[in-house]
């Protein structure tokens, strides 16, 4: 069985460089383009994916980017609240260049004000994982997450030792999608 992950399409904080975490953000044009070109790859290939099941986080620009996919599969997503994007607190909104939500973001056990911290939202998407697997052991074809940039970082970290350093310099780009072995 093979999970496949998706970060959603482009956004507006995307495009003009807000972090963006738990903040319902809406797709840009370009995202909603993402989000169709995607669908018609995946729907091309779909004996190759061998999608039956998919999983989206209940934020708008995840449901948005799986809408498509969903009807190209003939597919309903189920929503998963494991797989909502880190909460960053009161840093939602501010530039992605601000000194201290860039300090903050590297301290894994510190908990970003009103937010969450690397730590607890990893245990929260790790959670999500291993229910989904369990779930669905034993049965043929494979699984979708239709995610964001943050929560696939963590899931890559699921599946693979990375080094801290590696990890922060993740970049999942918009629409990208991500294959692991389970």
């Amino acid at each position: 069985m093979k999970l496949y992950v998706v970060r959603h399409g482009e956004t507006t904080y995307n495009r003009d460089e807000l972090v963006c975490g738990v903040t319902n953000a809406q797709l840009t044009e370009k995202g909603i383009s993402q989000a169709s070109q995607l669908a018609k790859d995946i729907e091309k290939q779909s004996e190759k994916f061998d999608i039956k099941h998919i999983y989206v986080s209940p934020l708008d620009r995840a449901r948005n980017t799986a809408a498509p996919i969903e009807k190209a599969l003939n597919l309903k997503a189920e929503i998963e609240p494991g797989i909502k994007e880190f909460n960053f607190g009161k840093y939602e909104e501010c530039p992605v260049s601000d000194p201290k939500f860039r300090e903050l973001r590297r301290k894994p056990f510190v908990r970003f004000d009103d937010g969450e911290s690397i730590l607890t939202a990893t245990h929260r998407i790790y959670s999500a994982l291993d229910k989904i697997i369990e779930h669905h052991k034993g049965e043929d074809g494979n699984i979708l997450f239709v995610c964001h940039g943050t929560c696939a970082r963590i899931i890559h970290t699921y599946f693979n030792d990375i080094e801290e350093e590696d990890y922060y310099n993740l970049l999942i780009p918009n629409c990208s999608l991500i294959e692991f072995d389970i």
